[in-house]
Formats: C-alpha cells, structure tokens, sequence
C-alpha cells in the first residue's frame, strides 16, 4: 500500500515539474501570429523608447532652435509617421534612416524570437529583440 502512495506521488511530482518547465518555455508562434504581434509590440516601443532616443540624440548637437527640434520631432512619434514601419528597399525617409532601419531589425528580430522562442530551430541570435541596435543605431546614440 505505501508503495502505491509513494508511486502515486511521485508520478504526481513528475507531472507537475514537466507543466512547471513547459510553463516557462514560450509557445512558438505562426508566421502570421508573429508578424502581428511584433508590428504591435515594436511600433508601442518605438512610441515610448526609441523615438524618443532618436530625438534627443538626432538633434543633440545643434544649436538653433535645438529644444524646439526635439519637441517637434518627439511630437512625430506616432505610428503613422516617425514610428510607421517601412519595408527593405530604400523607403527609408532620409531624416529618419536611422529609426527605420532599427525598426526594421527589431521587428525582424522580434519575429525570430516569438517563431523561435529557445533559439533551437533557426540559431537566432538570443538577445531579446528590445535590445538588439543596428550598427547606425549605436553610431547615433552613441553606444
């Protein structure tokens, strides 16, 4: 009888750590799923985060005019304009190269992350997608 009980509970024990482990394991997305999610998820943290970053270091070094500049462009943070996701191609608009292409990369990052969660399929790089920074990223921001 205590070897059933004992059976028992460790069987019991079992299930509950493997729920447990595939609890903290992601579920991988669809492409679909992904590409949604991630053009949400990276147009709000342009919004709150790298547009803003943008701003400030865009127009750190002038002179005129400087806090004006940045309030306007910090005002252009919308997801219709400054934080509008553009594709590969060129469509980079001049003044704002340097948040397109990281937006760009993020998205593309975040959409790796959330189709490949542990990295075990595609050997995606494991850095979270809100810290990856293109190399004309870190040239502006200066890090």
């Amino acid at each position: 009888m205590i070897n059933k009980i004992l059976c028992l509970s460790a069987v019991s024990l079992s299930i509950g750590l493997a729920g447990a482990l595939n609890a903290t394991t992601p579920k991988a997305l669809t492409i679909r799923e992904a590409t949604r999610k991630c053009e949400q998820d990276v147009t709000q943290h342009c919004k709150t985060v790298t547009c803003s970053q943008f701003c400030e270091a865009a127009f750190a070094n002038r002179r005129a005019n400087k806090e004006a500049l940045i309030t306007k462009c910090k005002g252009e943070c919308t997801p219709q304009n400054r934080c509008k996701l553009k594709p590969l191609g060129g469509n980079d608009d001049p003044q704002n190269r340097e948040l397109d292409a990281q937006n760009r990369d993020q998205l593309i990052a975040c959409i790796a992350q959330m189709r490949d969660p542990t990295g075990e399929k595609t050997g995606r790089r494991m850095e979270d997608w809100k810290d990856l920074k293109t190399p004309s990223w870190r040239k502006l921001i200066g890090g």
